[in-house]
């Protein structure tokens, strides 16, 4: 096996990884009662340099969202809502798909909590 044969593996490990992380998120999600995709989409940023051409042919884009999960009291009622940004780096490939490539971060917001 040469140096190019790993580094694909490698590559295809890590996009098998990052698959998982998003079943676990939109797993999360549809248990808070959010069906997934169903964030707010602020921002989409293409990315389509020559360096591209190899692995994105159609280029990168980057997504900022929100999205909120409940936080329920001990009555189970829900008490307020955590509001989160995701930023997400996604891959549109000569196939004509689009690929989740990486989560960049994601953070709570923290300045205004969203109340009932």
């Amino acid at each position: 096996m040469d140096n190019k044969d790993k580094i694909i593996r490698e590559q295809r490990e890590e996009i098998r990884l990052l698959n998982e992380e998003i079943k676990c998120l939109q797993l999360l999600l549809s248990q808070a009662g959010i069906p997934y995709g169903k964030g707010i989409q602020e921002k989409e940023r293409p990315n389509s340099g020559n360096k591209h051409l190899r692995d994105a042919v159609f280029g990168w884009y980057r997504y900022d969202s929100r999205f909120a999960l409940p936080v329920y009291d001990e009555q189970g009622v829900v008490e307020r809502y955590n509001v989160y940004h995701v930023s997400m780096l996604v891959r549109h490939a000569k196939n004509g798909n689009y690929y989740l490539y990486d989560i960049l971060d994601i953070k709570k917001e923290t300045s205004n909590p969203f109340r009932f």
